[in-house]
C-alpha cells in the first residue's frame, strides 16, 4: 500500500481508498481516468531499472512533449545531461534523444547517437511504472518530485 495526496484536498490517503476521508473526493475514479502522460508530466522519475547505461538516470517530462535527462556516469558513458521528445498513448511511452556514447578505451572519443526508445507499460501508478522494451529489457520508474 502507497500514500497519494488527495487531488482536491491533498489529504494524504492510502492508494487502496475509493474516496478521500476528508472531503470524500472519488479516488478510484480519479485515477481510472489518468493517462500515462498525465502521471508522467510535471514529474522527476527515476529509473531503478532501464537499458540505457548502467549508471542512474533521471527523467524530468514537460507538458510540450519535451524531457531532460541525467544519465549518471559508468564504464562506458560518461555523466550527461541530454533532452529529447516524448509521446505517451495508452500504456506506451515514445522517447526519442540524442546523447554522446564513449567509444575507444585508450583514445576515448564522444560519439553522438540518435537513440528512439519504446516501452509498454504493464502496471502505472502515480509513483511507480513498470514495463519493458522493445528489445525485452525490464524497466522500472519510480517518481521522485
Amino acid at each position: 500500500m502507497a500514500m497519494i495526496n488527495c487531488p482536491e484536498c491533498k489529504h494524504e490517503v492510502s492508494d487502496k481508498a475509493t474516496s478521500c476521508p476528508e472531503c470524500g473526493y472519488p479516488l478510484q475514479q480519479a485515477q481510472q481516468e489518468k493517462t500515462l502522460a498525465d502521471i508522467l508530466v510535471g514529474k522527476r522519475w527515476r529509473a531503478l531499472k532501464h537499458s540505457l547505461s548502467n549508471g542512474p538516470l533521471e527523467i524530468t517530462f514537460m507538458r510540450d512533449s519535451k524531457f531532460s535527462a541525467f544519465m549518471g556516469a559508468d564504464f562506458t558513458t560518461p555523466a550527461q545531461q541530454f533532452n529529447g521528445t516524448w509521446q505517451a498513448i495508452g500504456p506506451q511511452l515514445f522517447l526519442d534523444y540524442e546523447y554522446n556514447l564513449n567509444v575507444g578505451y585508450a583514445n576515448i572519443q564522444l560519439m553522438p547517437m540518435r537513440t528512439h526508445v519504446r516501452m509498454q507499460f504493464t502496471q502505472l501508478s502515480e509513483t511507480r511504472l513498470l514495463g519493458v522494451d522493445t528489445s525485452a529489457r525490464a524497466w522500472e520508474l519510480q517518481r521522485i518530485e
